[in-house]
């Protein structure tokens, strides 16, 4: 980002919960603004009420239940997050996320820790969608769910990851040895 002359960049945590992730995230994104004088944007998107309905075997119902991980004190969480942090509630299987984020501070990180199929294909459909200026090239992205055992390339997340890469003709290969993504082109 710095080399590329930009000021500022947005990192982005999808699934809030109870606060602590975006908490964290929001602390080393001030260390790391002070470390290479670029303000760091932080932007928690979470519905507040846990898990919504499941729309299907792809959202692995064997595994959540509907308002599993809601947020308990959305409010008190909203106070305590610095100013540099912004807390949206809103419903990720049906809204657009992307009107927050500002054109002079591209994404440079996203977090996503929503679990089902759904809602995660509506975060990467978004994404897609988003113009050039919006994310930077060489965004990192963090899943936490596909390294679990009980996940798969026919479920949740890595399905949805799978889905959005081949229509960019690309293919996920899930290498459960090392549990790791590896993009073949």
């Amino acid at each position: 980002a710095k080399e590329a002359g930009l000021t500022k960049i947005s990192v982005i945590e999808f699934g809030v919960a109870n606060g602590r992730g975006l908490i964290a995230m929001a602390k080393y994104a001030q260390l790391v603004s002070e470390k290479l004088q670029i303000e760091i944007l932080v932007f928690g998107f979470d519905s507040g009420e846990g898990m919504p309905e499941y729309e299907g075997y792809k959202d692995h119902p064997e595994i959540y239940i509907t308002g599993d991980y809601p947020m308990q004190q959305p409010d008190k969480l909203k106070t305590i997050l610095p100013s540099n942090t912004k807390l949206v509630i809103l419903n990720l299987n049906k809204e657009d996320w992307t009107a927050y984020i500002p054109s002079s501070a591209p994404i440079g990180f996203i977090s996503i820790d929503v679990d089902y199929y759904s809602s995660t294909k509506n975060i990467l459909n978004h994404l897609r969608l988003l113009k050039p200026e919006f994310i930077l090239p060489n965004t990192l992205f963090y899943f936490d769910d596909i390294i679990l055992d009980n996940h798969n390339n026919y479920q949740g997340e890595l399905l949805a990851i799978n889905e959005l890469l081949l229509c960019l003709f690309l293919f996920v290969v899930y290498k459960k040895e090392i549990r790791r993504l590896v993009i073949v082109k």
